[in-house]
């Protein structure tokens, strides 16, 4: 196992670029600017409860 493990630390570079191009990409990764981020919630007035979540 050492060995493989010596090699791994060896090389690691050339196999994060490997992995890297090799894994499907994520969902989220690209950046879709249709979506915007939601406004800042309202205050709470005066007196009033804080919504339970």
């Amino acid at each position: 196992m050492l060995p493989l493990i010596e090699a791994w630390m060896a090389d690691r570079e050339a196999f994060l670029r490997q992995a890297r191009a090799a894994a499907p990409p994520h969902p989220l990764a690209a950046h879709d600017h249709g979506v915007r981020a939601l406004p800042p919630a309202p205050p709470t007035p005066p007196g009033a409860s804080p919504a339970r979540r």
